[in-house]
């Protein structure tokens, strides 16, 4: 069975890839670090709906410390000052740690929905909102590590009832 090492590993080495890639293909230096970032941590996105405790709250607490920084280019665009922006990150921050949680926690079943190529999609749009900066295409190059990240989750899976097929059919 793979394990929450597995998927950070598997993610996180992906993350490096992407972002070599990234670099080789002129995308400045700090959105390909962003990128190879944020593929690593779509790895473990789809253990949101885990009913052990280590995925959701490692997930959990490095997005509500990320999210609110990948937005303060947003907030900036919608013209809140400076004590304005800190309010509106300090409300996201909030609202990710404790509101997102408790949302898997009541309303998904492991391995449900949550762990599907719809989901993986979900995660890249939502990724693109988040990660906002100057160039669309920077947007989907982050959109696309978090889909990558995510993907990986789900392939290492497959393997994994794969492997549980053929084992039970040569049985």
């Amino acid at each position: 069975m793979s394990s929450f090492r597995t998927h950070i590993t598997t993610s996180s080495f992906l993350g490096v890839a992407y972002g070599g890639v990234g670099i080789a293909m002129n995308v400045p230096i700090t959105s390909a670090v962003i990128g190879g970032g944020l593929c690593s941590l779509a790895g473990m996105l789809p253990d949101l709906d885990s009913d052990s405790g280590i995925p959701v709250r490692e997930i959990t607490n490095v997005a509500a410390a990320v999210t609110p920084i990948l937005m303060l280019d947003r907030f900036a665009a919608m013209g809140l000052g400076h004590e304005q922006m800190i309010l509106a990150a300090g409300i996201v921050y909030l609202t990710m740690r404790f509101g997102v949680a408790r949302v898997f926690n009541n309303y998904t079943v492991h391995r449900g929905m949550w762990h599907s190529v719809p989901a993986a999609c979900i995660a890249a749009i939502l990724g693109f909102m988040i990660c906002s900066c100057h160039s669309v295409s920077l947007q989907w190059y982050k959109a696309g590590a978090v889909f990558l990240g995510f993907m990986s989750h789900l392939v290492l899976r497959s393997e994994e009832h794969t492997s549980e097929l053929q084992s039970h059919l040569n049985l």
